[in-house]
């Protein structure tokens, strides 16, 4: 499952924990997830990974810790003249191995938030096998002469899967 989250600065109470309802349920019900968008949480610090309780931020920290989640983005995303660069654009999967590797790359244009370039490691699949069986090339007139000469009678001496070795 994939999540696009925009958490705007400006929330509500009530919109951050619909927020924090939905990580939560995805991370329970799926195998494989990645969350990753722009969660406005300048407060946390990433390194030691604290932050000041009370906040949106705070409870974010703690699902990810909750829910064994992994957040892989290791510099900050976001800056703009004078004032400090964060890192706003998080990538959250439930394992260390779900995430390749991560390029934080310069804004586009006026932007004042960096693109982030994910490598997934993500392993094509081989289709499945569609055999099917030809029953319009068969010669219908050899089967119905091969099952009236058959011997269709068990012997009870023998195991079940001998006596339907013929057949």
């Amino acid at each position: 499952m994939v999540v696009s989250v925009y958490r705007s600065p400006l929330s509500s109470a009530n919109e951050d924990e619909a927020l924090l309802l939905t990580l939560r349920t995805a991370a329970r019900r799926n195998v494989k997830l990645l969350i990753l968008g722009d969660f406005s949480t300048p407060e946390i610090n990433w390194g030691e990974e604290s932050v000041p309780s009370g906040s949106f931020d705070h409870a974010l920290l703690n699902l990810l810790h909750d829910e064994a989640l992994v957040q892989h983005v290791r510099e900050d995303t976001r800056w703009r003249d004078g004032s400090r660069p964060t890192r706003l654009d998080l990538v959250i999967t439930k394992g260390a191995n779900d995430i390749e590797s991560i390029q934080v790359i310069a804004p586009l244009g006026k932007s004042d938030h960096a693109l982030l370039h994910l490598t997934l490691p993500i392993r094509g699949s081989t289709a499945p096998d569609k055999r099917r069986r030809n029953y319009g090339g068969m010669n219908m007139a050899q089967l119905l002469l091969d099952a009236n000469t058959m011997s269709w009678e068990l012997d009870p001496s023998e195991s079940l899967d001998n006596s339907w070795n013929p057949v």
